[in-house]
């Protein structure tokens, strides 16, 4: 399955690492060789998109040494699964090794739940992934190499972790994604990313890490609080090789948390406008308020940054201080308030539903909400909180026996995508009543923010029919929707292949 669809950084990133020490390397990006290619799943909720596992083995040489797959996405895991045996029935004697969140976060079910896989690497992966790659290529014992877990071979049902590795340190001498080895040019020619659709589009990772600890997030288990960032530099050194090599317009930053020192953004900002390089760029995934004040967003947006996305996750302080959300709410809503009067689409991701939350919590965040669309907020998203692998939240919710089998329904359960149901995990509220708390904080928001910005209207009107410059996610959902409805005329590709908005 794939829920976005954007050029594959993480596998470009550990393509290039193990290139790097001398072996040869081949991706099969499953979905970019087949960006308009649909599959069944084996859940009629769900359709895969790119190749199918039979295809994608297909493309696999029967003599690989080594096959890696990345599990990102635990809701991706019984799709992956099914690739992976299928892998090992091409290559029985190539040594299979997985990695990604999913995999760090429980990489004992993994191997206890798929017995094709022979390692698991755990984390930040290039380091891991180079060494395991050397030591397997001179039949040495990989069972030390840090980073990673095996099965125990003297204890059927036991596993052995190896000792931790050490995060990478020296980010800027990272080699750069190995963007040659994956269909590039599919994703840039029309428009996909995680962002919002401006033109040919490029993930770049300025950043490594968050130091902030959130119980609902994952992000500790796999990168721990360490926070890498790259010199300024480096960055915009890359994003003018793409520019020369890839013709890119837009850059798609993917950081966990971009922004959190002042001094690197009006850095960054600054090398970019003595540069006289003309791209746009946004941070879809993320980003802290603290270091933005008047002077970083008029700094932002002269260099060319458009898209910005905050992550209150909720109004409530009480249910902020239980998840250990270190967001001061007044100063994100003046953040808002100045980067929107400055030309800066802003985004805010919400969650209901934690455990312990409580009407009087929801009510808070749909008023927080409410205040942001007053702001000049351009896009709200509402999701309910789902326990992640690798979250604390996870954790305490199966220790106390909350959480049950973590079989595929489980999995399947924690999509975004799926937004017919959800369960509830606060003994406030169930499964149906948070679906209308959902709702109403949706629709108080945009309700709101075209009835106190009314000049959006005909603008979104222009985006959405006429297919105007999209400013925001809803444009962007809209305008395919509306390209798309029963009886229009499709636009075709070049070589007459339907082309398919990206999603966000």
């Amino acid at each position: 399955m794939a829920t976005v669809v954007s050029p594959p950084l993480g596998v470009a990133y550990l393509a290039a690492a193990v290139r790097a020490e001398g072996h040869d390397v081949q991706v099969v990006d499953a979905v970019g060789e087949a960006l308009d290619a649909q599959h069944a799943t084996g859940d009629p909720r769900f359709v895969g998109v790119g190749l199918s596992p039979e295809q994608v083995v297909e493309r696999v040489p029967a003599d690989a040494d080594v096959v890696g797959v990345s599990c990102s996405f635990s809701h991706d895991w019984p799709h992956d699964r099914t690739t992976i045996e299928a892998l090992r029935r091409r290559c029985p004697t190539a040594l299979v090794v997985v990695g990604g969140e999913h995999v760090t976060a429980v990489p004992e079910e993994v191997l206890g739940d798929c017995a094709a896989v022979d390692v698991a690497v755990l984390g930040e992966g290039e380091e891991t992934l180079a060494e395991v790659v050397a030591l397997h290529d001179r039949r040495e014992d990989l069972r030390q190499v840090p980073g990673t877990v095996h099965r125990d071979p003297h204890r059927p049902g036991r596993f052995v972790h190896a000792p931790p590795r050490q995060r990478i340190r020296a980010v800027d001498e990272l080699p750069r994604p190995a963007w040659d080895l994956v269909p590039l040019g599919a994703y840039l020619d029309r428009g996909f990313g995680i962002g919002i659709d401006r033109r040919r589009s490029l993930p770049v990772m300025a950043t490594r890490g968050c130091p902030y600890r959130c119980t609902f997030c994952s992000s500790p288990s796999m990168w721990t609080t360490r926070y890498a960032a790259r010199t300024p530099g480096s960055v915009l050194d890359e994003v003018r090789d793409a520019i020369v090599e890839h013709d890119v317009e837009n850059v798609d930053f993917y950081d966990l948390t971009m922004i959190i020192r002042r001094s690197w953004i009006v850095e960054f900002c600054q090398l970019v406008l003595d540069s006289g390089l003309d791209f746009t760029w946004q941070l879809p995934s993320g980003t802290r308020s603290e270091a933005i004040d008047g002077e970083v967003c008029r700094l932002l947006h002269a260099a060319g940054c458009r898209n910005l996305t905050y992550a209150p996750e909720s109004g409530s302080p009480r249910v902020l201080d239980r998840i250990q959300k270190r967001v001061d709410l007044d100063h994100l809503t003046h953040a808002v308030r100045t980067a929107s009067s400055e030309g800066i689409a802003c985004t805010a991701n919400i969650i209901v539903g934690f455990p312990g939350e409580t009407r009087r919590d929801m009510a808070r965040t749909l008023r927080f909400v409410a205040s942001l669309a007053r702001t000049g907020l351009e896009t709200c998203t509402v999701a309910p909180f789902s326990p992640y692998p690798g979250s604390q939240l996870f954790a305490e919710l199966r220790a106390e026996g909350r959480i049950g089998a973590l079989d595929d329904q489980y999995y399947l359960g924690l999509s975004y995508s799926d937004v017919s149901r959800a369960a509830s995990w606060t003994d406030h509220a169930g499964p149906r009543e948070l679906q209308a708390w959902r709702l109403a904080t949706l629709l108080a928001f945009y309700g709101l923010a075209y009835a106190t910005h009314p000049r959006r209207i005909v603008r979104t009107w222009r985006a959405v029919v006429r297919g105007g410059p999209q400013r925001s996610r809803l444009e962007q959902a809209l305008h395919d929707f509306w390209r798309r409805r029963p009886g229009t005329r499709q636009p075709t590709m070049p070589d007459d292949r339907v082309a398919p908005t990206a999603p966000g």
